[in-house]
């Protein structure tokens, strides 16, 4: 399995890895990726988490609420603990609520 041919698809530009290992050209000269690299293209997509599982410790994260998304951190601090308004000035209050979260990505290496 682990030598069988993928079809390349555009939306894997934003992974990490050895594209000169995994990519190559088929006979006719379409590219395609090699079936191993898909674990690594499966790791890097970004996975929306439960909100209920969010660090309340003043770690910033994004933050989604229906199609809103924005980076906040929790305010523990406040005579009531909330979210630190977006930056569209927008509250996480009420309907707004987010549902779900994501770390922020790692720095990109040097």
């Amino acid at each position: 399995m682990s030598n069988e041919l993928k079809r390349y698809n555009p939306d894997w530009e934003h992974v990490n890895w050895n594209a000169t290992a995994c990519l190559t050209e088929d006979a006719n000269g379409t590219v395609v990726l090699h079936s191993d690299a898909l674990a690594a293209i499966e790791a890097a997509k970004p996975k929306w988490l439960d909100i209920a599982g969010a660090p309340k410790d003043g770690t910033e994260v994004i933050l989604r609420s229906g199609d809103r998304i924005g980076s906040s951190m929790w305010l523990a601090w406040l005579e009531e603990p909330t979210w630190a308004i977006g930056f569209d000035g927008d509250s996480w209050d009420g309907e707004k609520s987010p549902t779900h979260y994501q770390p922020l990505p790692q720095k990109a290496s040097k």
